[in-house]
């Protein structure tokens, strides 16, 4: 019997996805009018602003992703769509129309939106392993947090007088989220933060790009630090470790 916390990979070759995802946020002039097109919105940019909400601020933008290359009117945006299709078993007329319209009203179905949201799940947490990736996409979303919060002024209890996000209880599904994802120890310095042997260890959740210059209340904005390198990094932006561990050593002649 398959334990809850588990689900079905699509199929859709989610690598390939993620690939395309870390392709804009390494060079964003390139698609400078999709990202505005993505984020600048004032609706978009109001949901950056909202409170770690389980459909993170990168899962809207792979969603946005995917929605785009569908649309593309070229051969490989079609055959990516047809793909899709087949995986969540469309119905048969349904690659007639495509071949006719286009997506048409098929992206306004219930099947094809779980469908989609699988597959957005599924980059998300190839994607949300990548640190490194998770911080230059949050100076993106910082960008149109600050743009948002000049706009706003004082009239969103979300924002300081400053037009910088609040400061907000992190819930325990970011916390162990953020926790496993780090190995439970420090993303700096390495020190272990062991939960059950050493009750003394605090645990520290850092927000990646501070709140002070832009920062989201995101899971995608967060990870853990020691006590120490926390209180070291303060509200600075600094860069994140770039060091993994090896599953194994390789033994070398």
């Amino acid at each position: 019997m398959r334990r809850s916390g588990y689900f079905e990979a699509l199929g859709l070759t989610p690598y390939w996805f993620a690939h395309v995802v870390s392709n804009v946020v390494d060079d964003p002039q390139a698609y400078l009018r999709e990202l505005h097109d993505i984020f600048a919105e004032n609706e978009s940019a109001n949901a950056l602003c909202n409170a770690f909400p389980r459909w993170s601020n990168l899962h809207y933008f792979i969603a946005e992703i995917f929605e785009s290359i569908i649309h593309e009117p070229t051969d490989e945006g079609s055959a990516t769509f047809r793909a899709f299709l087949e995986l969540v078993n469309a119905p048969k007329d349904w690659f007639e129309d495509i071949a006719e319209e286009g997506p048409g009203e098929i992206v306004l179905t219930e099947l094809y939106e779980n469908g989609r949201n699988r597959l957005v799940e599924e980059v998300f947490h190839i994607v949300f392993r990548d640190v490194s990736l998770l911080a230059r996409f949050n100076a993106i979303v910082a960008y149109y947090i600050c743009d948002f919060g000049e706009d706003v002024g004082n009239g969103d209890e979300r924002f300081t007088n400053k037009g910088t996000l609040r400061r907000v209880a992190i819930p325990s599904y970011v916390r162990d989220a953020i926790y496993f994802r780090d190995g439970g120890e420090c993303r700096s310095c390495k020190k272990s933060i062991d939960r059950v042997l050493s009750p003394e260890a605090r645990e520290r959740y850092d927000h990646i790009v501070p709140l002070a210059q832009g920062g989201a209340n995101d899971i995608t904005n967060i990870q853990l630090l020691c006590e120490a390198c926390n209180a070291a990094k303060s509200s600075r932006l600094d860069p994140v470790s770039t060091l993994y561990p090896r599953l194994y050593q390789l033994s070398h002649p």
